[in-house]
């Protein structure tokens, strides 16, 4: 299982491989471009309700966020 930071980095590499500013992808989730920045550092633990948006909208399966890899 992935930690709050390991989370947060791949929340940031799917916003930006979208082209979306904190503010823009914040707007999308109801929360500030600061709160996704504390999201994006690992700062803030995401409810399950939050992961499933963010999953969603992403269009990847929670487990994404959740099962680490080699490269982590």
């Amino acid at each position: 299982m992935l930690t709050n930071r390991g989370i947060g980095e791949r929340i940031k590499s799917l916003r930006i491989n979208k082209k979306m500013s904190q503010e823009e992808f914040g707007k999308v989730l109801g929360k500030s471009h600061a709160a996704i920045s504390d999201i994006e550092r690992g700062k803030t633990k995401l409810s399950v309700s939050d992961l499933s948006s963010i999953a969603s909208f992403y269009e990847v399966p929670i487990s994404y966020f959740l099962e680490s890899s080699e490269r982590d």
